[in-house]
């Protein structure tokens, strides 16, 4: 998944972000390989015509995430990520820290380990 994930805590680890990384992936599968699977290509169509959530989640990522360009694995993981670092910026105290992760003398593991245990 997302590099970053020891560094935002569980929130790149949360159920929504990873269902939509495997809903895509899945699509993705379905899509490269209708070709020569005949039943992979039913599958697709059935979930076509039904428009489930799984023919429907390249337009939903786009949406929710207010992308421009063609929705792939790495376009997910920068707008999941993006919209996390927005929603912490948002918190007075966690954007105190996040701001400063830019700062190469820094590191926001540490500082986060340090805010959970204490001084070590």
């Amino acid at each position: 998944m997302i590099q970053c994930g020891k560094e935002l805590g569980k929130g790149l680890h949360s159920v929504t972000l990873q269902s939509e990384h495997m809903l895509l992936q899945l699509l993705d599968c379905l899509e490269k390989s209708k070709e020569i699977s005949t039943r992979r290509a039913a599958i697709l169509k059935v979930e076509n015509n039904n428009k489930t959530h799984l023919a429907l989640i390249k337009g939903f990522l786009k949406v929710k995430y207010r992308l421009v360009e063609e929705v792939t694995k790495k376009s997910l993981e920068e707008a999941q990520l993006a919209k996390l670092y927005n929603e912490i910026e948002k918190r007075k105290l966690h954007s105190k820290l996040y701001n400063a992760r830019k700062n190469e003398l820094v590191t926001v593991s540490d500082s986060s380990r340090w805010l959970k245990r204490g001084n070590i």
